[in-house]
């Protein structure tokens, strides 16, 4: 019974979705919308991810590039004008009438050879400089913009490039005080952590080559499959399986509480104070001998030591939450393959989560390392990052604005937090024109849930963030 009450579902969920696209791709051709394009729900969803009453930011991802010496406003405007030829660059966000969905509207003039004008003069209009008064106080300003929203969302591209200057750079006496942040700010939107990477490859360069940065996406996403790495042709009780388990997360049971998160989960909500911490950096190649030791892969290692650490705050602040049996989710964000050759189809929020357990109640290093090997094998030998993919952009865009959020929220509820890893280039960059090369930078992206961001590889360094209240 359970493969014929799946498929009646899954008929009935494409049946509907054919005919409410039919309806709504007539209606745009009457109305002859030229060079605009409807959003993916996957990017949709990101717009307005969570009830209005939790107090969710928008999805702002943020790239902080450190510089000793910074870039002045014209020579970001020549570094990041290159980005016109990413339609999602030049484009601003419209809700459709009737509330039917979002779509890409070109910004600017729709001639290629004028956008490129039209950009550099947006950017030279919108450029921010912030002055800081010492290396010291420079991360507390970052978080500070890292809080705002974006301005004018009909009206402008979803980015901006701030530029925060250390005032006592050139007298400070530590050489590790001497640096100022440029800061990309791109809503999520516009595309996923590999997407938004790659892109950004056309606005750096190899410093010691001046050729643009260049990110062999391929690689991070294995088998075609967006790392599932699940069998071409899953059996139908596997897919009815994995149906079930995606559809019931969202009421399965909470976590147990840590130091690192709130005990309430039912009334999780957004505090509005969120503070970066920057762990110490990590050679890759002992991530990889650790990795080669345990028989496992380096993203492994990573959740192990994670889970770890959690375990030894949560201890150190609060011991009587410590338990053998604690139940510790993350979620995963798994990007799947796209056509990176044409650049209006390499922007792509073309992703799913997965749900993982970290093994925060295993008391030894071994034993956490072994318990997520065998968790992520589970996980690739079913379909169900594939199915979970299905059901966010084919059962979720049926249901209410509403109901619709309210299963995000109660998805991120049950887990702890998010955990992701993102392809950093494997050779010293710098911006593009500029010969010095950056110092280092991170990835912060502030959530509901703690945030933790493994950035790898940079110069043969694994960079962690953790975005927390």
């Amino acid at each position: 019974m359970l493969p014929i009450t799946v498929a009646i579902i899954v008929g009935a969920i494409v049946i509907t979705r054919h005919l409410r696209n039919k309806s709504q791709s007539d209606a745009e051709d009457k109305k002859g919308r030229k060079n605009r394009r409807r959003l993916s729900f996957n990017s949709e969803v990101l717009l307005k991810s969570f009830p209005p009453d939790k107090s969710v930011p928008p999805p702002i991802v943020n790239i902080v590039a450190f510089v000793k010496k910074i870039p002045s406003v014209e020579e970001l405007v020549s570094t990041f004008g290159v980005l016109q030829k990413f339609p999602r660059f030049v484009s601003t966000v419209h809700e459709n009438s009737g509330g039917s969905g979002w779509e890409l509207r070109p910004f600017g003039p729709e001639q290629e050879q004028d956008q490129r004008k039209w950009l550099e003069n947006h950017l030279r209009a919108t450029i921010r400089t912030v002055h800081v008064p010492n290396a010291a106080a420079m991360r507390a300003a970052v978080d500070a913009e890292v809080a705002s929203d974006l301005e004018n969302y009909k009206q402008c591209p979803l980015w901006t490039v701030v530029r925060l200057v250390n005032d006592n750079a050139a007298v400070d006496t530590d050489c590790n005080k001497q640096y100022s942040v440029i800061l990309f700010r791109v809503h999520h939107a516009l595309g996923d952590g590999i997407s938004l990477v790659e892109s950004l490859g056309a606005a750096f360069q190899n410093a010691a080559t001046g050729l643009p940065m260049q990110l062999d996406i391929a690689k991070h996403m294995s088998g075609g499959k967006g790392g599932s790495g699940v069998a071409d042709r899953p059996s139908l009780f596997s897919l009815a399986s994995s149906l079930l388990s995606v559809l019931g997360q969202a009421a399965s049971a909470f976590d147990d509480p840590t130091a690192l998160d709130p005990s309430d989960k039912a009334s999780l909500s957004y505090s509005g104070r969120r503070r970066t911490i920057v762990m110490p950096t990590v050679r890759l190649d002992f991530v990889k001998a650790l990795k080669n030791a345990a028989g496992c892969t380096v993203n492994d290692v990573m959740v192990a030591a994670y889970a770890g650490a959690v375990r030894r705050y949560t201890h150190a602040l609060r011991p009587s939450l410590m338990h053998e049996h604690m139940r510790h989710r993350l979620l995963m964000p798994v990007a799947f393959p796209r056509p990176v050759e044409d650049p209006a189809q390499a922007m792509r929020n073309k992703w799913a989560f997965a749900s993982l357990s970290a093994p925060v109640g295993e008391s030894g290093a071994l034993a956490r390392i072994a318990a997520v090997r065998e968790s992520t094998r589970l996980l690739k030998a079913s379909p169900i990052v594939g199915v979970q993919f299905w059901v966010q952009t084919s059962l979720l865009p049926l249901l209410p604005a509403w109901l619709a959020q309210k299963t995000a929220f109660d998805l991120f509820s049950r887990h702890s937090a998010v955990f992701s890893n993102v392809p950093g280039p494997a050779e010293p960059v710098a911006v593009a024109g500029c010969a010095e090369p950056l110092l280092g930078f991170q990835i912060v992206f502030p959530n509901l849930l703690p945030q933790v961001r493994c950035l790898l590889p940079r110069s043969n360094e694994v960079e962690i963030d953790v975005i927390q209240s």
